[in-house]
């Protein structure tokens, strides 16, 4: 279900800009979506609950929902960047250990060798 995380996407990613990814991930992308699903849903979620004489004022769900949908959109964006730069941070950590004890298992290497 979920990508494994690729620190090379996200530093081409991280580059772009805070700014640019929530704009154009959020935003644009999930805050649409949302929008759009939540335009279309109203009308079938108002007949269920209110019965057949359910009818919404169209001017008023043009505006309300690209308006929820800019704020929806702007939190996705801004909670998946920093779970991204969570997973970014975890990466480096993990990196560094990897390349220390690496480095502590090659002079160990290099002594066994010099005293054979």
């Amino acid at each position: 279900m979920f990508k494994k995380f690729d620190p090379k996407k996200w530093e081409r990613i991280r580059a772009k800009g805070r700014i640019r990814y929530v704009l154009l991930y959020g935003v644009l992308m999930m805050g649409s979506v949302f929008a759009v699903a939540a335009f279309l849903a109203e009308p079938l979620i108002g007949r269920i609950f209110y019965g057949q004489g359910y009818a919404s004022d169209m001017t008023l769900r043009l505006i309300q929902w690209p308006i929820a949908g800019v704020f929806f959109g702007k939190l996705i964006g801004i909670m998946t960047w920093y779970g991204g730069e969570r997973e970014y941070e975890n990466y480096l950590r993990a990196e560094r250990k990897r390349t220390k004890s690496g480095r502590k298992k090659d002079k160990r290497r290099q002594k066994q060798q010099q005293e054979n």
